[in-house]
């Protein structure tokens, strides 16, 4: 087997930090990319399902995300309704967590540091060019990175994807979200009492979706929230992304008010907001070509209401490196994709059939102690008698 000495990994978001530490621990050299000229981050929160929790674990990181993370709500309110809607997740991994995109980045940068694996800020991909031995990224400001192999991690708008699948395009979905995170201390006290003891505030209609919930265990009174509807037509950008936000937060809680005036002062006292825009990708045939590969929202964007995205990245993270681990560069992107692709592909097909179908998530285990291979014994097994 012809081994890995060094990858090159574009983005340092979940998928990019995690991939970097899943290499360091299996022996192999990485050096993370950043187009951001810093570590600052526009979002606002994640779930972390069970399965991504156990990656974390093996990563060595999972004590400080339970630390600064907040147990998933196990009931719901709708202001207005009477009593709590219960969900223990049964169905959907019993062990859910959120926690704030800065303090779990926070954390992963953390143990970066630790294993003195280098992140280059400032450095965004515009080209590569494979060889027979090497792979070289070429960067907006003019220097060059070469490596063994590439492993993009740069999100939806991946530029590494667009660079090995070039015809492949994102598709908007017909949907948007508003991320925020909100002070509740001027909230009605049934429902500022209720958000503090970790129940969710929850509000559908035939038009609008709305989620409110504890990210934090230090800050009983701040939270997270979601509010997400559909469009006909993906919303310009200057009117949505890059409109001036407190314009945008005043039209959004006018317009909620005649939902649900709860979620409405919620919105209105906002510290921090992303808006963002439901973008699709059709199934790839492959998750890599020559020595390039995708993992995370690069290969696979995941409908953000569903929740499934962080487990979904860190799950590749870690599977690319075991697999780099065990086998030569080109049965390990194979594997990546072969073994994977058909747990993400299911769920994207669930999210067409609504919220709850979407949000059941089989177990996907990684393995990490446990070798990769098949002995020609087993090949070849004994005749039944």
């Amino acid at each position: 087997m012809s081994k890995t000495d060094h990858v090159v990994i574009i983005g340092a978001g979940v998928a990019g930090l995690a991939a970097a530490v899943s290499l360091d621990m299996a022996g192999v050299r990485a050096t993370v990319y950043e187009g951001r000229c810093d570590n600052t981050d526009t979002g606002i929160s994640f779930v972390i399902r069970e399965s991504g929790l156990r990656v974390l674990g093996d990563i060595g990181v999972l004590d400080a995300v339970r630390k600064h993370s907040f147990p998933m709500p196990k009931r719901f309110f709708t202001p207005g309704c009477p009593g709590y809607t219960e969900n223990d997740w049964a169905d959907y991994g019993t062990g859910n967590r959120s926690i704030s995109r800065e303090d779990l980045l926070g954390i992963l940068r953390a143990e970066v540091r630790h294993r003195a694996i280098e992140v280059c800020h400032g450095k965004r991909l515009h080209s590569l060019q494979q060889h027979p031995e090497s792979v070289v990224a070429s960067f907006a400001d003019g220097t060059r990175a070469e490596s063994d192999l590439l492993i993009g991690a740069d999100g939806r708008s991946s530029v590494t994807r667009g660079c090995i699948f070039p015809s492949v395009r994102l598709q908007h979905a017909r949907a948007w979200c508003v991320y925020g995170h909100s002070g509740i201390d001027d909230l009605d006290p049934a429902s500022r009492t209720a958000l503090e003891e970790g129940a969710g505030l929850v509000m559908f209609d035939a038009e609008l979706g709305f989620l409110a919930y504890r990210d934090d265990p230090q800050l009983p009174r701040k939270v997270t929230w979601m509010l997400f509807g559909g469009t006909e037509r993906k919303i310009p950008t200057k009117s949505f992304e890059l409109v001036d936000r407190e314009m945008l937060m005043r039209e959004l809680e006018d317009g909620l008010r005649k939902h649900s005036p709860v979620a409405a002062d919620i919105v209105a006292a906002t510290l921090r907001v992303a808006p963002t825009q439901v973008f699709t990708l059709p199934a790839l045939p492959a998750w890599s070509a020559g020595r390039v590969a995708l993992i995370g929202d690069a290969a696979h964007p995941v409908d953000p209401i569903i929740g499934a995205g962080t487990a979904f990245a860190l799950e590749d993270a870690i599977y690319v490196a075991k697999m780099l681990r065990e086998h030569h560069y080109l049965d390990a992107f194979y594997y990546l994709h072969a073994d994977r692709h058909h747990r993400v592909d299911e769920m994207i097909a669930r999210s067409a059939a609504g919220l709850e179908a979407s949000m059941r998530l089989a177990t996907f285990e990684i393995g990490w102690d446990l070798p990769d291979e098949v002995t020609p014994a087993e090949l070849v097994p004994a005749p039944n008698r």
